[in-house]
C-alpha cells in the first residue's frame, strides 16, 4: 500500500528488492557523518543477511555493502 506523503516529500521514496529478494524488510534509516561528510544509511533485513543502502537526499539509494550468511 502506497504512503500518502507530506507537504515536503508528497511521495514517499520505496525501495523495491532487488531480484524480487525475499523477506526485505525491517529498514532502520540513520544519518552518517564519517570522514566529514554526511550521508544516510538504511540497514535492513533480506533473508538470511543485511543489506547497507547510502543516500544524499533519501530518495535515491546506492547498494553499499551486504553482511550475513554466504557474504
Amino acid at each position: 500500500m502506497p504512503g500518502k506523503g507530506n507537504a515536503i516529500m508528497p511521495h514517499p521514496p520505496v525501495l523495491l528488492a532487488p531480484d524480487n529478494l525475499q523477506d526485505f524488510r525491517d529498514p532502520k534509516v540513520f544519518w552518517c557523518t564519517e570522514n566529514g561528510t554526511g550521508h544516510w544509511v538504511m540497514l535492513l533485513a533480506a533473508r538470511d543477511a543485511f543489506r547497507f543502502y547510502t543516500s544524499l537526499n533519501l530518495i535515491d539509494w546506492t547498494p553499499a555493502s551486504i553482511f550475513g550468511a554466504h557474504y
